[in-house]
């Protein structure tokens, strides 16, 4: 029970630091996800994921919910202000936030150190996934694509 109170601590100590930097919003979103990667890939964040909150006594998952109600309501913070500043795309606050931290978790369940790729290239590579998608850049049709119009001949 310990180590899930010493991660989450350790993350929202993270998130801390960065919400008290300057910056643009979407730099600081992903200043706190790399904290958050990073952590879910040491032995203390793979101990939260992989335990949960099911088998912890009552006031040890108060405890919990509350620190990562607090993570989640950063993530949100610098979700609206990445919109208001128009770096992100307009969206749903909460929905992005959970989904982001959802997808950031879930490498605590994969990762393995002794993996192909270090936490750094991982964090990396996760990050630039979840905030640039995978789809390819569609170029217009031909037909949506202005031409120069020839000049018209006048008579003379």
């Amino acid at each position: 029970p310990e180590c899930v109170i010493t991660a989450l601590a350790l993350l929202q100590e993270g998130t801390a630091d960065v919400h008290h930097q300057a910056g643009r919003p979407l730099d600081q979103l992903k200043a706190c996800m790399r904290i958050y990667a990073a952590i879910v890939m040491d032995d203390f964040g793979q101990c939260v994921i992989r335990i949960g909150e099911d088998p912890l006594p009552p006031p040890l998952r108060k405890e919990l919910r509350r620190l990562k109600a607090g993570i989640d309501h950063e993530f949100r913070r610098l979700i609206e202000e990445g919109v208001a500043e128009g770096s992100l795309v307009p969206c749903d606050p909460k929905l992005s936030a959970f989904m982001l931290a959802g997808a950031l978790s879930w490498i605590g369940r994969w990762y393995r150190p002794d993996g192909a790729m270090t936490p750094e290239q991982i964090a990396d590579q996760g990050i630039a996934l979840l905030l640039g998608g995978v789809l390819a850049p569609v170029p217009l049709p031909s037909s949506s694509v202005p031409r120069k119009r020839a000049p018209r001949k006048t008579s003379a």
